[in-house]
């Protein structure tokens, strides 16, 4: 969504919006070079100087300009992470509704079989359905009707 802009770690291969997502903190710095780095590769070089991981070129720490995300962007990874976090949670949310519902109605035991096999392709069909009702294919009406009818 907003990577196509993206400043990307030369060391690492980070990119500043996923750094930024995961510490919520939004600024790499840019060598005289033009490589970036993340804080976390910057703080790993001991010495004061060192050689660009990309370009061998020797980076002074003292010299590396620090680049922030704007306030927008900043938001707007928020904003997104909020978003996926969310759809999660109601993929999630759906899969345990579902599972519940078919396993009330797929409820044989492993003593209901007489051999293990029988009973792992009778766990692997209720998965597939559960899976498939979860996720929406083409076969789902053909599933809840298997469903109403068992």
């Amino acid at each position: 969504m907003f990577e196509s802009s993206d400043n990307i770690c030369s060391s690492c291969s980070t990119s500043q919006s996923a750094f930024a997502k995961s510490l919520l903190v939004d600024s790499f710095s840019l060598a005289p070079c033009g490589h970036y780095y993340c804080p976390n590769c910057i703080e790993r070089q001991k010495k004061k100087q060192f050689p660009c991981i990309s370009c061998s070129k020797i980076i002074d720490k003292s010299k590396l300009e620090k680049k922030t995300l704007d306030e927008s962007e900043v938001f707007s990874q928020i904003l997104t992470l909020l978003i996926l976090s969310l759809t999660y949670f109601l993929k999630v949310d759906r899969d345990l509704r579902v599972r519940r519902k078919i396993r009330a109605i797929y409820n044989r035991n492993r003593e209901d079989f007489a051999v293990l096999k029988d009973f792992n392709d009778y766990e692997e069909a209720v998965e597939d359905i559960i899976f498939t009702l979860v996720h929406g294919t083409e076969y789902e009406k053909k599933l809840k009707m298997e469903v109403f009818i068992y």
